[in-house]
């Protein structure tokens, strides 16, 4: 694990954007983002960098229940919080 990137996204943890709701100015890509990657009901993904989570909530609606997302990140203090915005995905590892 590269420590010094780790402690750089550390740092960011508390941001108020990183436990945030995406906005309404980021909620269209997000859209377009899951289109593209043309994800089904079932699938699995593997989502490096996701930080506290905020994506993997949109990975985990478009694969559903049967799906499986295995979610990586450098920062440690943020893999911490990614269960606080992940609890209800059980898909989401």
């Amino acid at each position: 694990m590269n420590l010094a990137k780790g402690q750089v996204f550390d740092g960011e943890a508390g941001a108020p954007w990183a436990l945030a709701d995406y906005g309404e100015e980021d909620r269209p890509k997000l859209v377009r983002l899951l289109a593209a990657a043309e994800l089904s009901v079932g699938a699995q993904v593997l989502e490096p960098g996701c930080g506290t989570g905020r994506l993997t909530a949109g990975l985990a609606d478009a694969v559903g229940p049967p799906g499986r997302i295995v979610a990586l990140a450098l920062s440690r203090t943020w893999l911490a919080l990614a269960p606080t915005v992940c609890q209800a995905m059980g898909q989401a590892t």
